[in-house]
C-alpha cells in the first residue's frame, strides 16, 4: 500500500510531456472535494493547449455513479465536436 501511495503521490512527470496539443477534455464534479476545476485547469493547462475543463453540477468524485447519463452526453458532445 505504501508503495502505491508513493507511485501515484510522489510521481512528476509533467516535465517530460512538454506542450500537447491534443484536444483533452476533463469533467470534474462540483461537489468533489479534492479535485477543483480550477486546479485542474492550473495544473495541466499549461501542458495541454486544447484543454477543456468543465464542472458537473451536482456531482462529486465519481460522476460515473453519481450522473452517468450527464457525464456520457458531456463526453460524447466533446467527442463529436473533436472529430471535426
Amino acid at each position: 500500500m505504501e508503495r502505491y501511495l508513493f507511485a501515484w503521490a510522489d510521481c512528476d512527470f509533467a516535465a517530460e510531456l512538454g506542450t500537447q496539443t491534443v484536444p483533452t477534455y476533463v469533467l470534474t464534479g462540483e461537489l468533489d472535494p479534492a479535485v477543483k476545476k480550477d486546479v485542474v485547469q492550473a495544473i495541466f493547462g499549461p501542458i495541454y493547449t486544447h484543454l477543456t475543463v468543465e464542472e458537473l453540477p451536482d456531482v462529486g468524485h465519481y460522476a460515473i455513479f453519481e450522473h452517468p447519463l450527464g457525464l456520457a452526453a458531456k463526453v460524447q458532445a466533446f467527442l463529436s465536436t473533436s472529430a471535426g
